[in-house]
């Protein structure tokens, strides 16, 4: 475990071909990982094991589809009938007290969470004067996307800079794609602020449950629901959450539906018509029937509840045994203050030196670099007590002061 000036200058060459090719950074650091055999990917999305494997499929899931391959007729599946027992399994698993579950509307578009993300966006678009939407900066790139072919306005503006009218605040509850920053101390405020000013708001809950001392489902839940989602049901903000269960539940090669779960509280003047809104989204998407992937999730919820809340907790223990590592590994460095108590989740955005590139790819290292600053997946921590104190000495010695 050495710097070698001969890897580094190969897998720099490879960046910058694919760079100027047009492809992301993500694919990039994907690419380059796959060139260099031995290489530690940190820039992979995935739930990362200690032995640098990806923790296996969701079995559920995976028993599900096999149950749905039998031979039958060739016919759509349509899933309306089964929206309302559905929407009562979400809403137990979120811990939302039944006295709001009236005021939820839902609706499960195909694409994971991002589907989830990107049909809430639409719907709120098509009931509101909305012509920005707002995230915080440095977010989850796909945000830029999603404005651009909606043809709105894109704003990196924190909470407490968003307009008063016109704009549609895009919040992240849970641990902030990329940065890791927790947000818990700011989804009260902004939650008041939409109520005072009338906005709308669209939540993104990419990681259920990340944010909190991942110990057990009845531990980690009612404290997601009551730091994240409370503070807009209390202030009566209709709000749509789009809840992803892809990392959670380690659902990446099956990748079924996003959920998106929205808040219409009856007492405002938006319920109807943000009902005939969802419909005609999910019509426009082509999603008004199921796909194999679709119905096998939907018949684990309604099915096996109870095994489906157990299947997330991998995830969870993985996440949890790996973030105390880091803390402790940490200690003494430049990289200490990235793993306090204001940040968690799967991924660390941090500032890079001058050469960060070439000293990581030189030791085999990828993480995701882009515009003086790497990405890394926590995860990718191996068990390995020697090499792990490798990759932290080496993410340390190019992390740049903030």
């Amino acid at each position: 475990m050495s710097f070698s000036e001969e890897r580094a200058k190969k897998s720099l060459a490879l960046a910058v071909k694919l760079q100027k090719n047009g492809i992301d950074y993500n694919q990039v650091a994907s690419q380059v990982a796959a060139s260099d055999p031995g290489s530690a990917n940190y820039g992979i999305g995935l739930m990362m094991g200690g032995d640098g494997r990806p923790l296996p499929e969701n079995r559920l899931m995976l028993e599900a589809l096999k149950d749905l391959a039998v031979p039958g007729p060739s016919a759509y599946r349509s899933v309306t009938n089964l929206m309302p027992i559905v929407k009562e399994k979400l809403l137990m698993w979120l811990c939302v007290p039944d006295k709001y579950w009236e005021d939820f509307i839902l609706a499960c578009p195909s694409d994971g969470g991002t589907g989830a993300v990107q049909a809430g966006l639409q719907a709120l678009l098509m009931v509101s004067n909305l012509r920005s939407i707002n995230v915080s900066q440095k977010g989850w790139p796909a945000y830029r996307a999603m404005a651009a072919v909606s043809r709105v306005q894109f704003c990196e503006r924190e909470y407490e800079h968003i307009p008063l009218s016109h704009s549609l605040p895009i919040a992240q509850l849970g641990p902030h794609n990329q940065t890791g920053l927790l947000p818990t101390k700011t989804m009260k405020c902004l939650a008041e602020h939409c109520a005072r000013n009338g906005l709308v708001c669209l939540c993104d809950m990419a990681y259920p449950g990340f944010s909190i001392s991942p110990d057990g489902h009845n531990d980690v839940m009612p404290e997601t629901f009551r730091v994240f989602m409370e503070p807009f049901l209390k202030n009566n903000v209709p709000t749509a959450f789009a809840v992803g269960f892809t990392k959670r539940f380690r659902l990446f090669a099956t990748r079924p539906f996003g959920a998106l779960l929205v808040y219409a509280p009856r007492s405002r003047n938006v319920r109807n018509n943000l009902q005939q809104a969802i419909n005609q989204v999910m019509r426009a998407r082509g999603a008004s029937f199921s796909n194999a992937a679709n119905m096998a999730l939907l018949n684990v919820l309604i099915k096996d509840f109870s095994g489906f809340v157990e299947s997330g907790q991998m995830s969870l223990q993985r996440l949890n045994h790996v973030e105390e590592r880091w803390r402790k590994m940490t200690i003494g460095t430049s990289l200490k203050p990235y793993f306090g108590d204001d940040y968690g989740g799967l991924f660390r955005l941090l500032p890079a030196r001058h050469e960060a590139a070439k000293q990581l790819y030189g030791r085999g290292i990828v993480p995701v670099i882009s515009k003086g600053f790497f990405r890394i997946n926590i995860t990718g921590l191996p068990d390995d007590d020697e090499a792990a104190e490798f990759h932290v000495r080496s993410f340390a010695d190019v992390v740049a002061e903030d």
